[in-house]
């Protein structure tokens, strides 16, 4: 609105607000002056004053601005990627309403795969770390496996260097024999039949070892497998046995 439009609104907003005041005045008898002819025009005038305000108030606002520069529904559901899943006849509120509540929906469902995916990583993680022990274990397992094998096949070549077998309960604690005691122990731990060094060492260097104890623990190694008690209450290691040795840790293993 300029200067001019401005003045002239401002003037017809006066004279209105006088003949609104005068009109008024007379017709309450306020003013008792104003002749009945002119107090009727004085209204008719203010009638057509309001009226013509009216008419064109309504001309300068256009009803249907608010709904013409409104979104269009059809351009919102298109933009939304929404127009593949519109059904044919459907009333356009209704469909944007519910694709609003499956939005809701959507959001904890949303909230739900990322802390399964956290769970999911983490679980993975965990088997990642899991499958990196087995193998670990199974490459000790076989390490171990590898010096048992090598521990008895040792054994089976050393008896032939005393005869069919060996006398472990004669001329032993001259050390002669201690590579065949050594052994023993190292086998018998492996299976389990020995719980802790110091039942068959002396002290912790594994440098003395308990002779008796050893052949104590093979004896009753053969006794639990029902092998024949030695004659004369020898202790005789012979290549049946060392035999028996692999069979029991693969059984074990």
């Amino acid at each position: 609105m300029n200067s001019q439009e401005s003045t002239l609104f401002w003037i017809f907003v006066i004279i209105f607000s006088i003949t609104a005041i005068i009109t008024l005045l007379g017709i309450t008898g306020v003013i008792k002056t104003i002749k009945e002819r002119y107090l009727n025009a004085l209204f008719t005038a203010l009638i057509l004053e309001v009226v013509g305000a009216v008419v064109l108030l309504f001309r300068q606002v256009d009803v249907n601005e608010d709904i013409n520069n409104g979104p269009c529904l059809e351009n919102v559901i298109n933009r939304a990627g929404l127009a593949a899943k519109l059904p044919e006849g459907v009333d356009l509120d209704d469909f944007l309403v519910e694709q609003l509540k499956r939005g809701g929906n959507l959001a904890s469902y949303q909230a739900m795969k990322d802390s399964l995916s956290t769970v999911l990583s983490s679980t993975q993680a965990s088997l990642t770390e899991k499958d990196a022990k087995i193998k670990q274990l199974e490459s000790d397992m076989n390490k171990m496996g590898q010096r048992v094998y090598a521990k008895i096949t040792r054994l089976h070549e050393i008896i032939p260097t005393y005869g069919s077998t060996i006398n472990l309960n004669w001329n032993f604690e001259d050390g002669s024999k201690d590579e065949v005691y050594k052994l023993l122990i190292d086998v018998f731990g492996e299976m389990g039949l020995i719980a802790s060094t110091s039942d068959v060492y002396n002290d912790e260097a594994k440098s003395q070892i308990k002779y008796k104890a050893v052949q104590k623990v093979y004896l009753d190694y053969r006794q639990n497998w029902g092998f024949p008690a030695f004659p004369d209450n020898g202790v005789y290691l012979d290549e049946a046995s060392v035999v028996h040795f692999l069979q029991t840790y693969l059984k074990k293993h």
